[in-house]
């Protein structure tokens, strides 16, 4: 499950998306693929230009740029393919064009720039030139967590709304592709979401967490996870639903790496991890790689791990990154046609963007 925290008034989600507990089979491959680290952008001291607070997200842009959004500076950063700083835009700031919280971006199909902004509730959009050009929003119940392009311009995202039933506050989790307005133009999949108070004043809300992914024809794949199987579907960009494979699987604890981890983590924050935290997660990450390939990502490795799938569900190989650690899962990915792209969301030493090779192209 998906939990997160928010003030009453303000609303300040504390979680990242994941997916619910659990853990896939083993390889079913005994060849594994390995990728390699080739090239890191980023340094803890010195130019400044490569020099991140923290890291939301990387895109690439349709001339192959590569976009870095910063969400403590409120930057996003342009590097060539190379690494090599040619650009910036944005900054904190609550004025046109400018953050007071990044969660995310992505790049549309039209080459427009669109950034989820959570402070402002808005989506920021910019010209593929980098220059700000509107926004979408305000949005009642706070912007999409995360965003992805969708067909024909659009933007695809994982969002919550909130209502009372019943004199309580309840609410669903939705996956939904947006144009011109914050009311969706299609909602792909939605679900209910749990909502309790704490004692501290603070708000509980627990979701099965979906992972999802578009690929450049606007089709889209999203996983999600029971107590006994996982499943991948897909929304093509005309929005016909389809299956591309379901597994079973058992849950099982965490590594001993992981939960040195969480046991660290507790000690940092004076908290007590709940019991379903001890358990690793079943798929951490689903990716369209820009051809007819769909990497899914499981937990419960000290080290990144895939499985890649034709889209009609034939398992193509496995693979791994054993130069990266990862017990946790809290690396993120980025993988096209042409190069695969990592960056840690809770480093051990400073931010970086890892570039990787890609094992098909």
């Amino acid at each position: 499950m998906n939990k997160s925290k928010y003030l009453p008034v303000l609303l300040i989600f504390l979680s990242a998306v994941g997916c619910s507990t659990g853990k896939m089979e083993e390889p079913l491959s005994d060849d594994l693929i390995q990728l390699s680290v080739v090239d890191t952008i980023g340094v803890e001291h010195g130019d400044e230009r490569y020099v991140f607070g923290a890291i939301a997200g990387v895109q690439f842009d349709l001339q192959s740029k590569l976009l870095v959004l910063d969400g403590i500076n409120g930057l996003i950063r342009v590097y060539s393919r190379g690494g090599e700083f040619l650009d910036s835009f944005g900054g904190l700031g609550s004025g046109p064009g400018e953050f007071l919280e990044p969660l995310a971006f992505t790049i549309l199909s039209t080459g427009e720039i669109a950034v989820v902004d959570w402070d402002s509730w808005c989506i920021w959009l910019f010209t593929e030139s980098n220059e700000y050009s509107g926004r979408l929003g305000p949005f009642p119940d706070g912007p999409p967590l995360s965003i992805r392009p969708g067909a024909n311009g659009r933007i695809a995202g994982l969002g919550l709304s909130f209502g009372y039933s019943a004199e309580d506050l309840a609410g669903e989790y939705f996956i939904a592709a947006w144009s011109d307005s914050v009311i969706p133009v299609q909602k792909y999949l939605s679900g209910d979401i749990s909502i309790s108070a704490l004692e501290s004043g603070e708000i509980t809300i627990d979701y099965p967490a979906v992972c999802f992914d578009t690929d450049p024809l606007g089709n889209l794949y999203y996983a999600l996870s029971t107590d006994s199987t996982w499943r991948v579907e897909y929304f093509s960009a005309t929005g016909v639903p389809g299956l591309v494979l379901e597994q079973e699987y058992s849950r099982r604890e965490l590594s001993s790496a992981a939960l040195v981890e969480v046991m660290q983590m507790d000690a940092e924050t004076g908290a007590e991890s709940e019991n379903e935290t001890r358990f690793s997660l079943a798929i951490t990450g689903v990716y369209c790689d820009g051809t007819d390939r769909v990497w899914v990502r499981s937990g419960g490795s000290d080290h990144p791990y895939f499985d890649v799938y034709s889209s009609e569900g034939e398992h193509l190989e496995s693979v791994s990154c054993p130069g990266l650690c990862d017990p946790l899962s809290e690396i993120e990915f980025l993988i096209t046609e042409f190069m695969i792209i990592a960056w840690d969301t809770n480093p051990v030493d400073y931010p970086k963007v890892y570039l990787l090779n890609n094992p098909f192209s």
